[in-house]
C-alpha cells in the first residue's frame, strides 16, 4: 500500500524487546490497540486497566493511585444519585461509594503486582488538553457525561508537561524495574479541531524531547512520526479520519518490533503470523465438519506456537 516514494524514518535500533518479556501500556486508545495485537500473538500484555487515558496528567494520577491507593487521585465526586471516579473511565460509577472504591482497589492491586514485574511500560500520549472540574478544582480524565458547564477546558503548558513526565518517571523508577518508552499517539483529536490538535501534538512531542535529552534511561518511539511521515495519506485512517486503520496499526507495530527487538523476538513474531492467519480466517461458509477441522488446526498451531515460545 505504501508508495515507493514515501520516506522511511531512521529509527535508532536496539534489542531491548526480548522473548518472554511482559508489557504494560497506558494512554490513548492506541495503547489498547497495540497491546491487543501483542496479546493475540500470546505475548503477555496488559493495557489501560481504568480505561483509555487521553492526557498525561490523568496517567500520572492513575499511577499515583495504583501505587498509593490515595483516593484523592481518583477524582471522586457525587452527581445525582451516583458516585463518579472522574480520573477513570465512565464505567467507574456507582450509587454506593464504598462499592466503587472497593472495585477500583481490587483492580489497582492486580495491576500493581503486574507492573512491579513488568519488563516494559509504554506510555501513549494523546493530547495536552485537560478538563478541570470546577467544584473539585482539579483536573479529571473523563467527564462521565456530567454537564459540560461543570468543567473548564485548557491545555497543559510546556513546563507543566515536563513536570508531569518527570513525576511519571520518578514513580515508575521507584516501584518497577521496567524500561520506559513514551510515544505520541497518531490518533487525531478532531473534537479539539485540526489546529488545536496540531498544537497539542507539538507540545507533547517537544516536552518529551526535553525530558529525553536529560534522561538517558527513557526511550521514545516515533509512532506519530511514522504515521504522519511514512504513511502520510488518508488511506491509512479509519472512516472517521481520526484513528489509524488496522493495516496502519499493524505497520507501526511491525516497525517497533523490527527496530527494537532481538532476533528471537522477531522470529517468534514472524511465526505467530501463521497462527493469526488461521484464527482470523472466516469460516461462515464452512460445513460443520470443516469448521471442526479448522478449529482443530488452530488449536494445533496455537500449541506449536506456545512450545516455540517456551523453547527459544
Amino acid at each position: 500500500m505504501r508508495d515507493k516514494q514515501q520516506l522511511t524514518i531512521a529509527i535508532p535500533k536496539s534489542q531491548n524487546l526480548r522473548l518472554r518479556d511482559t508489557f504494560f501500556f497506558i494512554g490513548s486508545c492506541f495503547s489498547t490497540e497495540i497491546s491487543s495485537r501483542l496479546s493475540e500473538r500470546l505475548i503477555p500484555s496488559e493495557s489501560n486497566p481504568f480505561g483509555v487515558v487521553f492526557n498525561p496528567l490523568t496517567i500520572l494520577n492513575q499511577l499515583k493511585y495504583i501505587f498509593s491507593e490515595d483516593e484523592i487521585n481518583l477524582g471522586l465526586i457525587q452527581h445525582g444519585d451516583k458516585w463518579h471516579a472522574l480520573n477513570l473511565s465512565n464505567k467507574f460509577q456507582s450509587t454506593n461509594k464504598e462499592d466503587l472504591i472497593n472495585q477500583i482497589s481490587q483492580i489497582a492491586h492486580s495491576i500493581k503486582d503486574y507492573l512491579i514485574k513488568a519488563d516494559h511500560i509504554i506510555i501513549t500520549l494523546g493530547t495536552s488538553f485537560i478538563w478541570n472540574h470546577n467544584k473539585l478544582n482539579s483536573s479529571i480524565g473523563n467527564c462521565h457525561r456530567i454537564p459540560q458547564s461543570e468543567f473548564t477546558k485548557r491545555s497543559l503548558s510546556f513546563v507543566e508537561l515536563c513536570d508531569c513526565f518527570r513525576s511519571i518517571i520518578s514513580i515508575l523508577s521507584k516501584h518497577t524495574n521496567a524500561s520506559l518508552t513514551f510515544t505520541v499517539s497518531p490518533v487525531r483529536y478532531l473534537r479539539d479541531g485540526i489546529l488545536n490538535n496540531s498544537v497539542s501534538k507539538s507540545l507533547l512531542r517537544s516536552s518529551i524531547q526535553e525530558i529525553l535529552e536529560k534522561n538517558e534511561t527513557v526511550q521514545y518511539f516515533p509512532s506519530y512520526e511514522i504515521f504522519t511521515e511514512e504513511l502520510k495519506d488518508h488511506r491509512y485512517y479509519k472512516a472517521d479520519l481520526a484513528h489509524p486503520n488496522d493495516w496502519s496499526s499493524e505497520y507501526i507495530l511491525l516497525r517497533w518490533i523490527e527496530t527494537q527487538s532481538d532476533n528471537n523476538f522477531r522470529q517468534y513474531f514472524s511465526e505467530s503470523q501463521i497462527f493469526l492467519n488461521l484464527k482470523n480466517h472466516r469460516t461462515d461458509n464452512f460445513t460443520g465438519k470443516q469448521r471442526t477441522e479448522w478449529f482443530e488446526k488452530i488449536a494445533k498451531e496455537e500449541h506449536r506456537l506456545i512450545n516455540y515460545y517456551k523453547q527459544v
